[in-house]
């Protein structure tokens, strides 16, 4: 669904796209070549600790030469405990990229 909307917003928006990264092959969720930008899309399970995911998203800010990163985490199990503080921590500039991070957790009615 996420690249339902991304794709009729940006007519160069590619899924999947797997590129060179001088160490190994990197595969995007979003790709949108105008922008230079890159969406990568999380989903978190019962097995995904927040310390597994921490090295996941930093992994990534390495590994892309995009200058900007999204990440769209759905944190199904709510592993982030305070989303405010991991959300201010990766909505930064690391290494010349600007990293933006949403994060959705389902509510409890």
């Amino acid at each position: 669904m996420l690249y339902a909307v991304i794709k009729s917003l940006y007519p160069d928006a590619r899924r999947e796209v797997s590129d060179d990264s001088g160490v190994g092959t990197v595969r995007s969720d979003i790709k949108i070549l105008s922008l230079n930008t890159i969406i990568e899309a999380k989903c978190t399970r019962t097995s995904t600790n927040l310390k597994k995911l921490t090295e996941e998203i930093e992994a990534d800010i390495v590994h892309y030469s995009e200058k900007c990163i999204i990440f769209f985490v759905y944190d199904k199990w709510k592993i982030i405990k305070d989303k405010q503080t991991y959300e201010n921590h990766f909505n930064n500039v690391f290494d010349g990229k600007e990293i933006k991070i949403i994060i959705q957790q389902p509510i409890n009615l």
